[in-house]
């Protein structure tokens, strides 16, 4: 059965400029022609990038192997190939190359080796990407980590302290519900005020449309005293109406006016009492205020004590980072020698390749310029033997010329005598 790829095969070009991106030398022809000493080394650059996997660890393994088990040194380069293998194929597998085999290493092929590096870029990316992501939740964890170390390390005198701050914070709480009360009864102050103000301004528009029905009851006292009746009792039952009207309507203003100013009186209360709630609220605020900066103040020591915390944590970790860079330095500088002692044997080799090529070449000029003396005698040769075959042919044609010539005439004689024999066999018959 075939294997999926879940990731988009790269071209050679975008390979190679990953590659470069990545830190890793990389060239055209290791991809074209790869070599099992040159991939080795390619994923062990990839293991130590991606696990931190280096071959020192490799090494730490098989020491403990071999002190579990005994005569391991005739394997020793067998088992470092086995620990190196299981490693690339527990790479392979997290970034999905599952079909990850023993040929990949021995026998590298470039269609597998193309695959194989568009798998690992793509990881690359991805992790690339992610990367701000696991920081993000990283701090989340170092952050939870500290406060539950704080909370472990709070001292005696802290828990000394609860009882007053849980008194604290029930005084809080009840001069909090306090305030919420006087609010409710400000609001319902408010409301009443509200309602009494609107019915005193519907009173005071009363007073006015009376006001203004008086007015006009006396214009039409003055119209009509210019029609007086002269009949008396009709005029006593008119000025009789006329005065109840007037009675009932000063009872009417009397009322008005009086209920104006007990309205007037209960504003005045009304806003006496919003004064005092405005001054207790005030008041209110000035005790929260105070509690606020009583709760900032603890805060504040709680955050010193969390940074002081966070600063021997950022100390333990600085050490830590010191020691791996060290570590990692030392593992480089491994690596540098090994590169340099296998650079300077490469170099060897390729000088004794180069002196050995110049040696062939020298028995190759040599053997060369005996050729051309030898081309040179046979040239020679092939033009004295070309002369004499032409001379040959001139000499060949000047005999057929003559052969030709001299047939001619004997074929002339023939005729000739065949004539005369015919007449002579004429005149015998």
């Amino acid at each position: 059965m075939s294997h999926k790829f879940t990731f988009v095969s790269l071209s050679s070009a975008e390979i190679l400029t990953c590659m470069n991106g990545l830190g890793i030398p990389f060239s055209k022809e290791d991809l074209t022609k790869p070599t099992p000493a040159r991939v080795q080394a390619l994923y062990e650059e990839f293991l130590y990038m991606f696990m931190g996997v280096t071959n020192q660890d490799v090494e730490g393994r098989l020491n403990k192997l071999r002190e579990e088990v005994e005569n391991l040194d005739s394997m020793q380069d067998t088992l470092m190939f086995m620990m190196f293998y299981q490693k690339v194929v527990q790479f392979m597998h997290k970034i999905s190359v599952d079909d990850f085999s023993l040929r990949d290493l021995l026998k590298p092929e470039a269609a597998r080796l193309r695959r194989i590096l568009s798998g690992v870029i793509n990881f690359a990316k991805c992790r690339e990407q992610k990367l701000p992501l696991f920081d993000e939740y990283m701090q989340k964890r170092e952050t939870i980590l500290r406060i539950c170390t704080s909370w472990r390390k709070v001292g005696p005198e802290e828990h000394s302290q609860e009882p007053e701050i849980k008194q604290l914070q029930q005084e809080n709480e009840v001069l909090r519900e306090t305030l919420r009360t006087m609010k409710k009864t400000q609001l319902q102050a408010k409301a009443e005020y509200d309602k009494l103000k609107s019915e005193a301004k519907e009173l005071m528009s009363k007073v006015q449309s009376t006001v203004f029905f008086i007015q006009s009851a006396v214009q039409e006292v003055d119209r009509l005293r210019s029609c007086i009746v002269h009949s008396p009792e009709k005029l006593k039952t008119t000025l009789t109406d006329m005065s109840s009207t007037l009675s009932a309507d000063k009872l009417t203003l009397s009322q008005l006016e009086q209920k104006r100013r007990q309205l007037q009186t209960r504003s005045g209360a009304l806003t006496l009492a919003e004064t005092d709630l405005n001054s207790c609220i005030k008041a209110l605020d000035e005790c929260v205020l105070e509690l606020e900066k009583l709760e900032q103040a603890s805060q504040l020591c709680y955050t010193n004590r969390e940074l002081y915390d966070q600063r021997l944590l950022t100390q333990k970790e600085t050490e830590f980072r010191k020691e791996q860079l060290l570590r990692q330095l030392h593992n480089a500088k491994e690596k540098l020698d090994r590169e340099q002692r296998f650079g300077a044997s490469k170099l060897a080799a390729a000088q004794e390749r180069i002196d050995k090529t110049r040696e062939e070449y020298q028995i190759i000029s040599q053997e060369r310029a005996q050729k051309l003396k030898e081309t040179e005698k046979k040239k020679a040769l092939i033009t004295s033997l070309e002369q004499q075959i032409h001379k040959a042919h001139e000499d060949a044609e000047y005999q057929m010329q003559a052969i030709k010539t001299e047939f001619a005439k004997l074929s002339a004689h023939v005729e000739l005598y065949m004539a005369e024999m015919y007449n002579a066999m004429q005149a015998s018959s």
